[in-house]
């Protein structure tokens, strides 16, 4: 189990965020940005494969256009794939902070005990 640091570190090199915000709360609202960036770009990279569809299918399409095609297709769905990740890596981080809520890490409940004596 992820102690409490390692989960702040990792909120704060995906996010780029600083100690006093709370990071259960930013990496909820993250991960639910990011799914709506994920749709978007599905409804594009789709929008993009049946434009090259439909220009290969159609013999009069110039060669140069069908490639620029192409190459957008490509372009998008590359760029929907590393939105997925983001998206994964929030709900990856979400599922962790979900199981280890702050204060409950293994280190910080041992300190407890020894500094009420």
């Amino acid at each position: 189990m992820a102690t409490q640091d390692e989960l702040l570190q990792a909120v704060d090199e995906c996010c780029h965020c600083m100690a006093y915000m709370r990071h259960e709360r930013l990496v909820r609202l993250l991960k639910s940005g990011w799914k709506a960036t994920c749709t978007y770009k599905q409804v594009l990279r789709k929008k993009s494969f049946k434009v090259v569809a439909r220009l290969e299918a159609d013999n009069k399409t110039d060669a140069e256009e069908l490639e620029e095609a192409r190459r957008k297709r490509d372009e998008v769905d590359h760029n929907c794939a590393l939105a997925n990740l983001k998206l994964y890596k929030m709900v990856a981080l979400n599922h962790i902070m979900e199981e280890n809520p702050p204060g409950t890490a293994e280190g910080e409940e041992a300190a407890a005990p020894e500094e009420t004596k």
